[in-house]
């Protein structure tokens, strides 16, 4: 389908009535997951789009453009006000917030498995870890504030764990500037992706500032600072994989072209028989949007979009799933990362100055990071025990020992300087106590033992001592502690 040769089938006027606006919201308790990250989704794309379009009306001074820009943006503001509408009353600021972070793991995790640019796919992965945590702090401060559980607001589909801590999320701006895209033509796929992940996290972004000065308590109010901070970042390192010195309306039009190919994906992904209506509806109007975008382009630069989008065929649908294997994947192979400049590197071995620097500037003392500080309270709180992956599934626990133990871990190991440190609490030495005696029982000839009891026996004496240690974790006597 190239959306260039095709009419939109109601070519009236772009505006309704405001009977129309009135769209019934959905129901909280009925609705699939991934219906609500598709309003999500499409609210954020109308939001950088009508964004774009003020900036670029405010950079020219011919009045006709200017009605032009405003015809499609008032038409947009439109599509934002009954997306946003969609929202039902009764769900609650956090528990809309359950659903930003599904939409940015599931969609980011998508994204990444489609791209054809690396340089693209290691800037989603990277980002991708620090979601994940995300949506894992969130829903811990859901249960800790209301007792409800984030795993059914999900139904299943995305795993609730701990990802990349969030208090290394915190960067230097330097850091997070990516190589943009150079090609002269770069791939389809490529521009949607970075267009659509930029406006995902703009999105995002907007919401968790706006939120935290509405929260009612401290605690709340400074978790979403904090991740709107982080969320800055992803917007910057997002922004700035995009296609640079292209024109204001060459820009306009590729907006155009990625608001038709997401509302085409979500009527073709849809199960919801109503909203799937709505997509329709809206992709007929982003149809003739776009095609008010090519007039334009022809009229003030004498481009057709071949020079703009060569290929201008959609892909395949983006598909909003779940991804679980595939974030497992990357988590195990790089969440220990950091940015250096436009690179990635392991920060036990290779943290880049700027890096220690901000992170000495910012987060000293660790009691105030919330994102920290929030976890070891709710830890206390309740001691809780996660399963995040079956036992009967091979683990990432232990290289060389995965097929043939099964991995306890628990939420923390460093002291404030990020140093390794016993830091359980008696709540998490009761729980690990009990997970282990309950295990013991299904499998009694196991041994228990630490990670860092299966570093090699360098000099071969029957004991594993502790210069011989390849990590540190879990900073106990996990082979004789847990009796205690």
């Amino acid at each position: 389908m190239n959306p260039f040769k095709m009419r939109p089938e109601r070519t009236g006027d772009l505006f309704v009535d405001w009977e129309k606006f009135w769209v019934k919201p959905y129901n909280k308790n009925e609705v699939n997951p991934y219906t609500r990250t598709r309003i999500i989704l499409m609210n954020g794309t109308e939001f950088e789009n009508v964004w774009f379009s003020h900036q670029f009306s405010r950079s020219v001074g011919d009045d006709e453009l200017r009605r032009k820009l405003a015809y499609i943006r008032k038409s947009e503001q439109q599509q934002q006000k009954i997306l946003t509408h969609l929202k039902p009353a009764d769900e609650s600021a956090l528990e809309h917030t359950i659903g930003y972070e599904q939409l940015a793991v599931d969609l980011t995790a998508h994204l990444a498995k489609r791209v054809n640019d690396k340089n693209i796919k290691s800037a989603l992965d990277f980002a991708l870890l620090e979601d994940f945590d995300h949506l894992y702090r969130y829903a811990d401060y859901l249960d800790f504030t209301t007792g409800e559980h984030a795993e059914k607001l999900v139904g299943g589909y995305t795993e609730i764990t701990p990802g990349r801590p969030t208090i290394s999320h915190h960067r230097h701006p330097y850091d997070s500037i990516r190589y943009p895209m150079t090609d002269k033509c770069p791939a389809t796929m490529d521009v949607l992706a970075a267009n659509v992940i930029t406006a995902a996290e703009q999105q995002t972004m907007n919401y968790y500032m706006n939120t935290a000065a509405l929260w009612p308590d401290e605690m709340g109010r400074r978790l979403y600072q904090e991740i709107g901070m982080v969320e800055e970042q992803h917007v910057t390192q997002y922004g700035s994989l995009l296609k640079p010195c292209m024109s204001r309306l060459e820009n306009l039009l590729v907006h155009q072209y990625v608001e038709c190919w997401l509302y085409w994906s979500c009527y073709e992904t849809e199960t919801d028989t109503r909203i799937r209506g709505i997509w329709q509806f809206m992709f007929e109007q982003e149809l003739k949007h776009l095609h008010i975008a090519l007039e334009l382009l022809r009229q003030y630069e004498k481009k057709d979009w071949q020079e703009v989008i060569p290929d201008a065929e959609f892909p395949a649908p983006l598909v909003l799933e779940s991804n679980i294997e595939y974030v497992r994947c990357v988590l195990g192979s790089t969440v220990n990362d950091t940015a250096c400049r436009e690179r990635y590197v392991d920060v036990r071995t290779n943290a880049p100055e700027t890096f220690i620097r901000y992170q000495r500037q910012v987060n000293d003392p660790v009691r105030n990071v919330m994102s920290h500080t929030f976890i070891e309270d709710y830890i206390r709180k309740n001691g809780d025990i996660k399963s995040t992956r079956p036992i009967e599934k091979i683990g990432a626990h232990a290289k060389g020992f995965n097929r043939e133990s099964i991995g306890i871990c628990y939420e923390g190991g460093l002291d404030s300087k990020g140093r390794p440190k016993d830091t359980r609490t008696e709540w998490q030495k009761h729980s690990l106590r009990v997970l282990i005696l309950t295990l013991l029982k299904d499998y009694p000839e196991c041994r228990v033992c630490g990670h860092r009891d299966l570093s090699p026996d360098r000099n071969e004496n029957g004991e594993i001592e502790p210069e011989e240690w390849v990590k540190a974790c879990p900073c106990f006597d996990a082979e004789n502690n847990w009796k205690a």
